[in-house]
């Protein structure tokens, strides 16, 4: 999974801001879209170790 990384520090940085001029609002959730990346490392492939002991 792929996280916006940029757009995650940023809307911390605003809501760090807006709660301390307006402590009293109600506090924010926000949801971000994660982005499913498919790598090498997570596909199907041969194993060479399965089957060897250790």
């Amino acid at each position: 999974m792929r996280q916006p990384a940029a757009d995650l520090g940023a809307a911390a940085v605003r809501l760090v801001l807006d709660e301390m001029g307006h402590p009293e609002r109600t506090p924010q959730d926000i949801v971000f879209q994660p982005e499913l990346v498919i790598r090498e490392s997570t596909t199907t492939r041969a194993q060479p170790w399965r089957g060897c002991r250790r």
